[in-house]
């Protein structure tokens, strides 16, 4: 956009009349292009359907709420099942520990005495 392109003028701190010149000129010839700008696009902002919009923007809210809902239903399944694998886990490991023990036993029944 011209606007945001042309940049304000250089002043000069020795001539306040030229300065104050320039900035009458810079501040008019921004106005006209302000002007141009909204003339130009002023039917474009008119055919904007407002309600339109607005209820697009709705059921994209609607839509993100229920992405979120969703992806919270996921996170709470992983959490389940990350609980269930360390349970199993950990019955796994107390089943090895009586497999072992009965391993000892069973060798301290086969050997009573301690004998090879």
């Amino acid at each position: 956009m011209q606007l945001l392109q042309t940049p304000p003028p250089k002043l000069d701190h020795a001539d306040p009349q030229v300065n104050f010149a320039k900035v009458q000129q810079y501040l008019q010839t921004t106005m006209e292009t302000v002007d141009f700008l909204l003339a130009k696009y002023a039917g474009s902002l008119k055919a904007v359907d407002a309600d339109s919009v607005a209820r697009k923007l709705q059921q994209l809210e609607a839509r993100l709420v229920t992405l979120d809902r969703d992806l919270t239903g996921v996170k709470n399944v992983q959490n389940t099942h990350t609980g269930q694998l360390d349970a199993l886990e950990q019955g796994a490991e107390s089943a090895q520990t009586a497999l072992a023990d009965h391993e000892d036993r069973l060798k301290q029944l086969e050997n009573p005495g301690g004998e090879p």
